[in-house]
Formats: C-alpha cells, structure tokens, sequence
C-alpha cells in the first residue's frame, strides 16, 4: 500500500516535445529527460539524514531555519521537493515530503529530543521486517475482491483509489493511477502488504467496509479512511 500517514505520491510525467522538433532531437530531449527525472526517495533519504545529523545541533536550536542561516537551505530542499510531483512516496513508502518539514519544525520546538510525534515520523521512515511471501491460493479464478477510494483527512485534496485482486493464485493492491501493485498475505478478512516497512495491513468486513492498520494500530486515527466504490 502506501505509507498511510502515520504521514502522504506518483512518478514525474515527462513533458510532452512539440510537433515541429525532428525525431532526432526528440529522441534527445526525452533521453535528458529521463535522466533528469526528480528522484523523490533518493532525495528524500539525503535530506532525512541530514535533519538527523543536525537536530541536536545548539545553533540550529537558537537560529532555526530563518533566512540566511545554515539551516535555511534545508528547509528550502525540502519545501522546493514538497512542490515536485512525488506522489510515489505515498504510493510507494507511505509518507510525503511534507512530513520531513514537520520533523524538522517539530525538532525545533523540542531542540532535539524525541517526543511521540518525533518518534511516530521516524518509525514511519524506518525499514520494518516485511512480511512472508505469501503462498499460492491453489484452484481459485481471477477475481476483483473490491474497489476503495483512500482519504487522508490531513491532505483533503489528495484521494487515492485503490483496488484488492485476486490473480494467478495470488492477491494483490492495486492502484490504478500508475498502474502499481503489491502481493497481499492472506490471512482470514486481514489483507497484510508484503514487505511493507510499517507493517501495514487491511481489514476487510463482510459489508466491503476497508479499514487500515499498521505496527502502531488502526490508521483512522491520524485521518485515514476508505470508500467503497461500485465493482
């Protein structure tokens, strides 16, 4: 699934070339354009470090992030990385780039210490131990188990439709909107995402009502909910 938040994804679109560039030239454009494609995780890594190596730092607690400070040119990283189309992170890891900011202002305030919010946001950052590859289910067709809409009511104009699959033997989260998925393990109505580094799991009633969960409980409690949509 996507790192639901305990934190907020979608790979950049490369710009479409104009009609009248030669096929050379734009063979070209596009290979510099790949090249150059914003690598969401990867940045997100480097700044995430460096937050870490000065959180405890005693000119960032009395200077913070103010203009022309050492510590500015973090907070304009992250906020010009915030703007990137990084939807993948969401997708993908399960948190946005906005969340890194809000470590760092919360750092502020506690000039370093961990508090709860601090350690909830770096256990969502953290590799967890993934979940066993789940084992074929023998003799079963295909299968569309359900289709959902998840909101985060932290980031109300960010939806994301998500879909369980039942395919070749194996079930699956799927998301349409760039043609993602991930292996299920399925045990009874629970629905864990294989690997997921937060543990991340769904809950699936009889009535099509999704709830989500990870390692730190039920995700309704920091905004996430799901919608049922028509099959």
């Amino acid at each position: 699934m996507m790192k639901f938040n305990r934190f907020l994804g979608i790979s950049l679109l490369l710009t479409m070339t104009l009609s009248c560039v030669s096929s050379n030239e734009q063979e070209m454009e596009s290979s510099t354009e790949e090249l150059s494609e914003f690598d969401c995780y990867g940045e997100f890594q480097i700044l995430y470090k460096e937050l870490q190596s000065f959180k405890s730092n005693e000119d960032f607690h009395s200077l913070g992030f103010g203009r022309g400070g050492e510590y500015f040119k973090w907070l304009t990283s992250v906020e010009k990385a915030t703007n990137e189309d990084c939807k993948v992170l969401l997708t993908q890891y399960g948190f946005v780039f906005g969340e890194l900011e809000a470590l760092g202002l919360e750092y502020l305030k506690t000039k370093g210490e961990e508090n709860d919010y601090t350690r909830f946001l770096n256990n969502q950052f953290s590799p967890k131990e993934s979940e066993p590859e789940p084992k074929n289910e023998q003799n079963v067709s295909n299968e569309l188990i359900g289709k959902w809409k998840l909101y985060n009511s932290y980031a109300p104009d960010e939806s994301i439709e998500m879909h369980i699959l039942l395919e070749e033997g194996f079930y699956y989260e799927y998301f349409p909107n760039n043609d993602s998925r991930k292996k299920l393990s399925k045990q009874g109505n629970r629905f864990s995402i294989v690997g997921d580094k937060n543990g991340e799991y769904y809950v699936l009633s009889s009535n099509g009502k999704l709830e989500m969960f990870d390692n730190e409980g039920n995700l309704d409690e920091v905004g996430w909910s799901a919608k049922k949509l028509s099959n």
